[in-house]
């Protein structure tokens, strides 16, 4: 079965909006600390390396599913941490497609999506 990505807009609460933004900082702290320590343990300089993230693009998560983490819920979807987070879900996702990965990337316009990809 091919890849299939589904996308959605995520309505947070404020408190799930905070622990959204302490969850982007995370992210971004950790890739740039392990790019950091990549760049020092580099020996030749022949390299291109990515960018360090910052706080006002590049935020995004992904997160895996697990014993069953994530699920679509009727206008709402589970996510860890966070618990159910209204959603607008314009399509049904079909029954017998399973959702694997899911991505959490906010817009320029700060609203926050979601991609579901089985």
């Amino acid at each position: 079965m091919a890849n299939k990505a589904y996308k959605f807009r995520l309505y947070p609460t404020g408190e799930q909006k905070q622990l959204l933004a302490k969850t982007f900082g995370c992210v971004r702290f950790v890739y740039n600390k392990m790019l950091a320590e990549r760049k020092e343990t580099l020996i030749s300089g022949h390299a291109e390396f990515p960018k360090f993230k910052n706080r006002k693009t590049g935020q995004s998560y992904t997160t895996s599913v697990v014993n069953g983490n994530i699920m679509p819920l009727d206008g709402y979807i589970k996510l860890p941490t966070l618990k159910l987070v209204k959603i607008k879900q314009h399509r049904e996702i079909p029954f017998h497609h399973l959702i694997k990965v899911l991505y959490v990337i906010p817009n320029q316009n700060r609203k926050i999506r979601c991609f579901n990809s089985q």
